[in-house]
């Protein structure tokens, strides 16, 4: 009837911005509502305390040679997982990239290196990452869909910033906008990045590293995007080194796992 309510809730839904229509803009426009907005709830995680942001500032570009760039990753893979002890969930935005780096990661770390299967349960995969804590390697419904609390999951490596794929939608909103890059492609990648960097903090105790292998999001580069980007991020304490990355964990101690290893 005319008088039932909808609510849309969503820990993604709000963009940047100083007040709350600022905030929901992006989001009204995409779905042509014209209501209003209740204020968005901040975050209970003690994001400050528990986490860290590392963007290294000396990795190949992702629109630069491929080849470089998937070698230069791996290396960075390696570095992080060793400060961790494995324990680390690798995204991807493409699944070439996922499997390439799969192919060319085994054998090199002495931890487990586990990567999404083509289907929609991964239910054994995430139960093999829990019981051995090593290197889970996934693109798609990882970025939003897996929720593992606690220890097994203290790096989350992300691995170019996730603008999205051309298609008839994201085109059409192109199309329609005064600048396709600050009002559309921008918007939808803080998007899915938010989502993806939700994996890592799930539960009040947790802690761990948020990495974002993306040069064009280093202080170096200084894309104009950098700062809203940043800014869109739960975690706001940001190390710009592999020494700050091992300083942070030395000073929150990994607790065991279980099965590690086994």
């Amino acid at each position: 009837g005319n008088n039932s309510s909808i609510i849309l809730t969503s820990a993604t839904l709000c963009q940047q911005g100083k007040t709350d229509e600022e905030k929901y803009s992006h989001q009204k426009l995409a779905i042509g509502f014209d209501g209003e907005c209740s204020s968005p709830q901040e975050s209970p995680f003690p994001y400050d305390e528990n986490s860290r942001l590392y963007i290294p500032e000396d990795i190949e570009p992702p629109n630069g040679s491929r080849e470089k760039y998937i070698n230069e990753v791996i290396e960075k893979i390696i570095e992080l997982a060793t400060i961790t002890k494995g324990r680390t969930m690798v995204l991807f935005t493409a699944k070439s990239d996922m499997h390439e780096v799969h192919r060319k990661l085994y054998g090199k770390v002495p931890w487990q290196v586990i990567c999404q299967q083509d289907g929609s349960s991964q239910t054994t995969v995430i139960d093999e990452f829990k019981r051995t804590g090593g290197i889970l390697l996934g693109c798609g419904i990882f970025w939003e869909g897996i929720n593992i609390p606690g220890p097994a999951l203290s790096s989350v490596i992300i691995t170019r910033l996730p603008f999205p794929v051309p298609d008839a939608i994201i085109e059409f909103k192109c199309q329609n906008a005064t600048n396709k890059l600050m009002d559309v492609l921008i918007p939808e990648m803080i998007t899915k990045l938010r989502q993806g960097a939700g994996r890592l903090i799930r539960h009040e105790t947790d802690t761990g590293i948020l990495s974002i292998l993306d040069s064009r999001l280093s202080k170096k580069v200084n894309k104009r995007y950098r700062d809203i980007t940043l800014a869109s991020l739960p975690i706001k304490a940001y190390v710009n080194s592999l020494d700050g990355v091992s300083a942070f964990v030395s000073g929150n101690v990994l607790p065991k796992i279980a099965n590690q290893g086994a």
